[in-house]
């Protein structure tokens, strides 16, 4: 590693001062419901974010009255990208899906990751997990 630079140069992103930021959500038999935030990362001032994983997960656990989508996903505002998003309609108890995706994605100070759930169907439950992980490096 090198660890002197001479004038003009910056350093690589990797040695300028790399911290973990991002989080995880697991919530379980949910109702129906419109999109609702359940984690809001915000990347701080003077710092850019890599998206080193990202990973959604839905599980259907009691049958829907009217079965429809149910959402969990991962975007970001201002590089206007979904890091994963994952839909189903499957009404089957115990039915699951999973995703994975995003990574490599560069997200700017200020910027946020932000992981959502959504729900429209009428009656029934379903259990969420979301989890978005980044390294920071000094911008």
């Amino acid at each position: 590693m090198v660890t002197q630079y001479g004038s003009g140069y910056k350093a690589p992103y990797y040695d300028r001062n790399p911290t973990f930021g991002g989080g995880q959500v697991g919530v379980s038999n949910v109702a129906p419901h419109a999109t609702t935030v359940r984690l809001n990362y915000t990347v701080p001032t003077k710092r850019i974010a890599i998206v080193t994983r990202v990973e959604s997960a839905v599980e259907r656990q009691t049958a829907a009255t009217t079965p429809g989508e149910y959402r969990a996903f991962a975007t970001s505002l201002l590089s206007t990208a979904y890091h994963t998003f994952l839909d189903s309609q499957n009404n089957a108890v115990s039915a699951r899906a999973s995703n994975n995706g995003g990574c490599g994605s560069i997200v700017l100070a200020g910027d946020f990751i932000k992981l959502d759930t959504s729900d429209g169907s009428t009656g029934g439950t379903v259990s969420y997990f979301l989890l978005a992980v980044a390294t920071e490096f000094d911008a």
